[in-house]
């Protein structure tokens, strides 16, 4: 998948499997075709320029915690000329809802972690099963965390 990208493409593909199936219309002179792409196990890293219009550290973040990944390809135009349509709005809700997703992990592993070494043998064995572990907080107020239509706010 790697050599089929340009140099200047902004990601870099080290390891994964790609599989997918395509449809659309080709004839002598053009070409409108529909692949959908789905990436597992993808390990990725951002060149120097990012991609989707983040910069190179927002995105090579993000490819960290996006292990698999689904989008749409379009190859359209003269056969002679083909040209690549990327999903682009559908890969950035797809990376902003990873990238939430990494960050209440890493709150939640940062939070177990500090009250660990805050409180550690400290506490009464009475109270221990009183104290809620902060990734149940975090999951219990999930629930304020979303809108109406289910989605983060």
């Amino acid at each position: 998948m790697q050599s089929s990208l340009s140099s200047s493409a902004g990601l870099v593909f080290e390891s994964g499997s790609a599989t997918g199936d395509f449809q659309g219309k080709l004839n002598a002179e053009s070409m409108d075709i529909t692949i959908n792409v789905i990436l597992d196990n993808m390990q990725a890293k951002s060149g120097s320029g990012g991609i989707l219009g983040l910069d190179a550290q927002t995105s090579s973040e993000v490819l960290d915690a996006v292990h698999n990944l689904k989008t749409t390809i379009r190859v359209v135009g003269l056969v002679s000329e083909p040209r690549l349509v990327f999903d682009s709005k559908g890969l950035t809700e797809q990376f902003k809802q990873k990238l939430a997703d990494a960050g209440k992990k890493r709150l939640q592993e940062e939070l177990d972690k500090r009250l660990g070494e805050t409180l550690g043998d400290k506490v009464p064995d009475e109270l221990k099963k009183a104290i809620v572990k902060p990734s149940d907080l975090i999951e219990g107020l999930g629930g304020l965390l979303k809108k109406k239509d289910n989605k983060e706010k």
